[in-house]
């Protein structure tokens, strides 16, 4: 009971600590109408998080820091969209991609022509749905994608507690806490989780998908009964991902037939694919209605010279041009040969020195150290613990990479927006690793390879660093 007070206390402070910000930074009528908002947000999967079997004041106590330190990030947001106060809820001044879904949203909203290329129908659909609910107004739908990113926190912890039941000493409420901790350390991810941009849909899209693998990947009994709350579970996740980011379902689809690998659920495996492939077929035929282009086409050779405009360019980029080159024009096996290094490149950046002035919204996301922690211990997992012994991991960290390389594969890893949902998916075996390190296994392993982890990734980014100085200084 103490316990409990403790938390309902902190969460009080907090959203005085929220409306306090709002208020001071925004208009009154804009701060208020953002806290309540994001209290909305913080509230919806709070409660989902305080129903579970590992619920725990430790993982409570996560996701109020996430709560502040989006809502700290989301006012700031809202501020420069506004211009702080001097334009209207309604009518916000937004940039590159946000710019485009809400163009499309307001020509469906309001029954008007849209003269550009349809961008793919989520999020749009979720701005028209948040309108329709709450009214025309920036803040709706920025505090559903908050909400949408701490629910994927608060997934990753339950995919993480299955994956790792039975498999250490640890409790499912540490596991699930040390999940959440972690993927809220993942500051990139995070720093699309208050924009008008999809990645918040399309991150839980992953992780509720990865939620239903980790439970098939779990199952022992009944293993020749339909798995009708996963394939549930799966289609969720594969309608989010067909609507925001159709290639990736293939991704997805893969991740349900390698759990035939460690399990036999052949039905419940079966309708998870023809669910996915179904989608799939649908969003690209409709697509087709829309735009003469279908944006399916991201590894399509035929459309290069398009790709090569939009993909490694800029100065800070021209290093990492002329070393691999004109990649969109090449054929599939050499981007197959450049994939080690293309992977590399992908896993370093962002680069943390890579932001354009001292804004809130420009360090955040630049601050890589729980990510280059947490795809470390990963990397230790891979390297030195899956190939030895019969992980119930081995499926998830298969379907992981390859996840992984995906993008890398299609863009050269130039663009971390694309690849930064399918990091979550290296969370479990990051704290598997913590929970084997915890139990005193592997200590001195673990030990060399963090030390040799360390010096290849710092010597890596001051190469990088450096290349990228000199070109800058050649454009200054």
């Amino acid at each position: 009971m103490l316990k409990s007070k403790t938390i309902l206390i902190s969460e009080g402070i907090t959203l005085l600590l929220i409306i306090l910000i709002s208020t001071l930074s925004l208009p009154l009528s804009y701060g208020i109408q953002l806290a309540l908002g994001l209290l909305l947000a913080y509230a919806i999967p709070r409660m989902a998080y305080s129903r579970q079997s590992h619920y725990c004041t430790a993982g409570n106590a996560v996701l109020i820091v996430l709560w502040l330190m989006l809502s700290v990030l989301t006012v700031y947001y809202v501020g420069r969209c506004t211009l702080w106060g001097k334009l209207p809820l309604d009518a916000p001044h937004l940039w590159g991609d946000a710019h485009r879904y809400w163009r499309f949203a307001e020509s469906i909203y309001h029954d008007t022509p849209y003269n550009h290329i349809y961008p793919y129908i989520g999020l749009p659909a979720m701005i028209i749905s948040s309108w329709a609910i709450f009214g025309k107004s920036l803040i709706p739908p920025v505090c559903a994608n908050v909400c949408l990113s701490i629910a994927a926190v608060v997934l990753m912890g339950n995919v993480t507690r299955h994956l790792l039941a039975n498999r250490t000493r640890q409790s499912a409420a540490w596991i699930a806490t040390m999940a959440m901790a972690a993927t809220s350390s993942l500051f990139y991810l995070l720093s699309h989780s208050m924009q008008v941009l999809k990645e918040p849909l399309v991150t839980f899209g992953v992780a509720t998908c990865a939620l239903a693998v980790a439970r098939i990947i779990e199952r022992r009994d009944s293993l020749n009964l339909f798995a009708w709350r996963e394939v549930g579970i799966f289609t969720i996740g594969a309608i989010i991902m067909a609507a925001t980011r159709p290639p990736y379902v293939w991704t997805m689809i893969a991740g349900a037939l390698l759990c035939a690998i460690y399990r036999r659920p052949r039905a419940s495996v079966l309708a998870m694919t023809a669910i996915g492939v179904a989608l799939y077929v649908a969003i690209n035929f409709t697509s087709q209605w829309f735009t003469p282009q279908s944006p399916l086409d991201v590894v399509d050779s035929s459309h290069a010279e398009g790709f090569s405009s939009q993909f490694i360019i800029g100065p800070s980029q021209i290093p990492y041009y002329n070393i691999i080159g004109d990649y969109f024009t090449y054929p599939w096996w050499k981007k197959f040969l450049l994939l080690p290094f293309t992977s590399m490149v992908q896993y370093v950046i962002p680069f943390p020195w890579t932001f354009g002035g001292m804004h809130i919204d420009e360090v955040f996301p630049r601050i890589s150290l729980g990510a280059y922690i947490v795809g470390g211990m990963a990397l230790f997992y891979i390297f030195s613990l899956s190939w030895r012994r019969n992980s119930r991991l081995t499926t998830f960290t298969a379907w992981a990479i390859l996840c992984f390389v995906t993008p890398a594969y299609a863009v050269a890893g130039s663009v971390p927006r694309y690849v930064t949902p399918f990091q979550l998916l290296f969370v479990p075996m990051a704290i598997y690793v913590l929970a084997l390190l915890m139990e005193h296994q592997h200590r001195k392993k673990f030990t060399i390879f963090a030390v040799a982890y360390a010096i290849v990734l710092a010597i890596t980014l001051a190469a990088c660093y450096s290349a990228q100085a000199d070109a800058m200084s050649q454009y200054a």
